[in-house]
């Protein structure tokens, strides 16, 4: 398929029906600006935004080390987003703030990627095809088409409970003053990338039961998985992002098979 199709994948409701949202993986110039302008204005709006204006930026020229995925409504305007941030030598933003932290981890021999610039549009809070669908593609990518061990993320302490509670989130890092939102308390919380293994292989079979307390009831079917990892291959090999090293004999790069 064209380039153009192999960047957009068509989100379906938990229920399975169309649902309108398309996922972009931000791959130009333009789709990368519109990510960065939905986080800026939410940001904005939460009083995040140092005086530079850095938490909203969109990286000049695509990076290996990191990805942005970006999902549409409807009508072509920008609801959510997030970027993956993996540690290849660069660093991580969370290092920052949470150095000695993220030190023990890679001491430990973790491979760690950081969920950073994520935003939600106030207009779609609550949509769960949302939440799911974000946290599908940037589970796929960093687990299984990259090996990686470990999501980090800032969170503002008000937030935290939604992690644990929906995600399995736990807290890796005491609340300090961030000077990337401005000087906003956030707290490190990190997510061991097995758990979700575990999670989804229980759960992804069976119907949500009703008042399910995490998302991972509402995991795509594991057709779709597969479907969405030769979508996500294809736009690795796009990028030439190289995997962890010893990853390629688990999860080998090859073209899309749509």
């Amino acid at each position: 398929p064209a380039a153009s199709d192999r960047e957009i994948w068509p989100l379906t409701h938990p229920s399975g029906q169309p649902s309108g949202y398309k996922m972009v993986i931000c791959r130009t110039a333009e789709t990368r600006e519109k990510a960065a302008c939905l986080v800026r204005a939410m940001y904005t709006q939460c009083g995040y935004l140092d005086q530079a204006g850095r938490a909203g930026q969109a990286p000049a020229a695509r990076s290996a080390h990191e990805i942005t995925f970006l999902i549409e409504d409807p009508s072509g305007q920008a609801a959510a987003t997030a970027t993956l941030v993996f540690d290849q030598g660069g660093g991580l933003p969370c290092d920052e703030i949470f150095a000695a932290e993220t030190g023990s981890l890679r001491r430990a021999g973790r491979a760690l990627v950081e969920v950073a610039r994520l935003a939600l549009h106030r207009s779609h809070a609550g949509q769960k095809t949302l939440l799911v669908g974000l946290f599908t593609f940037i589970y796929i990518y960093a687990r299984k088409i990259r090996g990686y061990d470990d999501f980090l993320i800032e969170v503002n302490p008000r937030h935290i409970e939604y992690y644990r509670r929906y995600l399995l989130f736990t807290t890796a890092g005491a609340q300090r003053p961030c000077p990337r939102v401005n000087g906003a308390p956030a707290l490190l919380a990190r997510l061991d990338l097995s758990v979700v293994d575990r999670e989804v292989g229980r759960q992804s079979t069976e119907p949500p039961a009703p008042g399910a307390r995490t998302l991972f009831p509402y995991y795509c079917p594991s057709k779709v998985e597969r479907s969405i990892l030769r979508f996500l291959r294809g736009d690795q090999q796009d990028t030439e992002a190289p995997s962890r090293p010893g990853t390629a004999r688990y999860f080998p790069v090859r073209g899309p098979q749509l």
